[in-house]
């Protein structure tokens, strides 16, 4: 076992002023984990313990991986806060014939679109490049570097709908998302083997969740004709016909909620 002990600034001046909290970490230098590892922003002592595996059928990493969030934050020469968008990754020296795919490692609840490239991300063959060009707004100064822009399109909310009646998801309940503004900004089904998964513009506030009140909809004895709803531990009992969820979206994590829905009397079957 290889041992490296390793301060970052912070962790230096932590050191410094005697600090009491040490960060300890076992890693297998050709681990996915270990590619993932970056230092600490919290001014810790950092150890290291490299702990490589001793018998290896074939080379375990099949990708290039660069961490790109600032750990610190940046300001210019007025004290303003530098855009995020400064932030980059860079590959650099990528001789290999073989296809490759730009994958970009965000949390779940997030969905990346790319909003910038000359290229088609998913097949890229630097081999190729400059033969495949596409047209895009940014243009590469060297043939022989690929640049793509990334956006956080839309942030997932997911969860689970229970029929405190049945005991079961209603199967086919229309969903709502919006906002007080805007009531309608996407909608989902609930499915019996999976979860609805509707879609926001990333911006964190209050999002409403209704029920579908569609006069097409209603005739077809679907959603707010035939249930009502409620928010997670609330006495069925007690469940009213303002069908509207309020979920907070405090974060960049996304949100997973539970709603229960309860069929109006004389509609249960």
């Amino acid at each position: 076992m290889l041992a490296v002990a390793a301060l970052s600034r912070g962790a230096q001046a932590a050191a410094a002023a005697g600090g009491a909290l040490e960060l300890t970490a076992v890693l297998d230098p050709l681990s996915k984990e270990a590619q993932r590892a970056a230092p600490p922003p919290l001014g810790l002592s950092v150890t290291l313990h490299l702990n490589p595996s001793l018998q290896i059928d074939k080379f375990p990493l099949e990708s290039f991986y660069r961490y790109v969030v600032s750990l610190e934050p940046s300001f210019d020469n007025a004290g303003r806060s530098l855009s995020p968008q400064l932030d980059r990754a860079l590959f650099s020296s990528l001789r290999t014939p073989q296809v490759l795919t730009l994958h970009v490692d965000a949390p779940e609840a997030w969905l990346l679109e790319c909003t910038e490239a000359a290229y088609d991300m998913d097949n890229l063959r630097l081999a190729e490049l400059g033969e495949r060009r596409r047209p895009s707004r940014r243009r590469d100064g060297d043939r022989r570097t690929v640049s793509a822009v990334y956006e956080l399109a839309s942030l997932l909310i997911t969860g689970s709908c229970e029929d405190v009646g049945s005991r079961h998801p209603p199967n086919g309940l229309q969903l709502l998302l919006g906002t007080t503004a805007q009531p309608h900004a996407t909608d989902t089904l609930v499915m019996r083997r999976r979860t609805g998964e509707p879609r926001r513009r990333p911006s964190v506030g209050w999002t409403v969740f209704t029920l579908r009140t569609a006069p097409a909809l209603l005739a077809a004895g679907h959603s707010t004709r035939a249930f009502r709803g409620g928010m997670q531990r609330i006495d069925p009992a007690t469940l009213t016909d303002a069908a509207a969820v309020r979920v907070t979206m405090a974060d960049f994590t996304g949100a997973n909620i539970l709603l229960l829905a309860q069929k109006r009397p004389g509609l249960e079957s």
